[in-house]
């Protein structure tokens, strides 16, 4: 038996795109042809390497809400992105504060005076912490995306010392939305299964291990071969994705990633 293997070097920066820039598809010129008389044909995963940028605020959980003493409710929505820690998530909160209100307050100013979020090391646990006066947080379920976020759930009890309203969260914190990648080629083989689903045709996992905006890099030492009956396709175009540790899709913020996926077979 001899063993042949076609690599493709892949790269999204050039290719067709979809929105989040975490799928993409390349034309193959030439087209590539799997002899029938193959056999054991595999598919593998031999180096990849993205930027950690992938989004945990977007717009299903980038709203807070609070509610005065009156009723009337004031809605902060944060900008989208990746906030790596709980303190650059109370900067992005006081931002979607000082944006509402065309206040001429600073970040800083207004997480001392207005709204913070602090956070116990030892537990994870957040505060939210309401300096406005007559201000309190409203409803749960009209911003569970962001209470969610930070392990509110909705039984915290408001306490009050003075002007200042607190609420510590009764769950953990969950900013690291994102917390490995896994990359599918869709139409090549079944891939591995995410959870007990076979779902997409994944190939690969990997940590993210790196700090914000750095290059993630996967260099496995060994390859999760896919083995699929491939023998007498035919490929002109071949289909990748990125996706999260669940096989949801992650939005790369039009940041281009790459790979190096491996075909290969046994020919008598």
């Amino acid at each position: 038996m001899k063993t042949v293997q076609l690599p493709f070097f892949l790269s999204s920066r050039h290719a067709t795109r979809n929105s989040k820039a975490n799928r993409f598809q390349v034309a193959l010129t030439p087209s590539i042809s799997i002899p029938r008389e193959a056999s054991d044909t595999r598919v593998f995963i031999l180096e990849a390497s993205a930027v950690h940028t992938m989004k945990n605020v977007d717009d299903t959980n980038n709203v807070f809400m609070w509610v005065n003493s009156f009723g009337y409710e004031t809605t902060l929505t944060l900008t989208e992105g990746l906030y790596a820690t709980i303190s650059q998530l109370a900067d992005g909160l006081a931002a979607a504060y000082i944006k509402a209100f065309s206040t001429a307050l600073t970040v800083a100013d207004t997480r001392d005076q207005v709204v913070d979020l602090t956070v116990n090391e030892l537990t994870n646990r957040v505060s939210v912490v309401i300096k406005a006066r007559d201000m309190q947080m409203s409803d749960y379920a009209k911003m569970k995306g962001f209470a969610t976020l930070i392990g509110i759930n909705g039984t915290e009890a408001r306490v009050v010392v003075g002007d200042v309203s607190t609420y510590v969260a009764s769950q953990p914190a969950h900013i690291d939305r994102v917390n490995s990648l896994a990359i599918a080629a869709p139409g090549l083989g079944q891939g591995v299964c995410v959870n007990g689903s076979q779902g997409e045709a994944i190939l690969c996992r990997f940590p993210i291990n790196v700090g914000r905006n750095e290059v993630i890099q996967y260099q496995p030492s060994n390859y999760v071969k896919s083995s699929y009956p491939l023998q007498g396709s035919s490929f002109n175009t071949l289909h990748l994705a990125l996706l999260d540790q669940d096989g949801n899709d992650v939005d790369t913020q039009q940041e281009s990633w790459s790979c190096t996926l491996v075909i290969e077979y046994d020919m008598p």
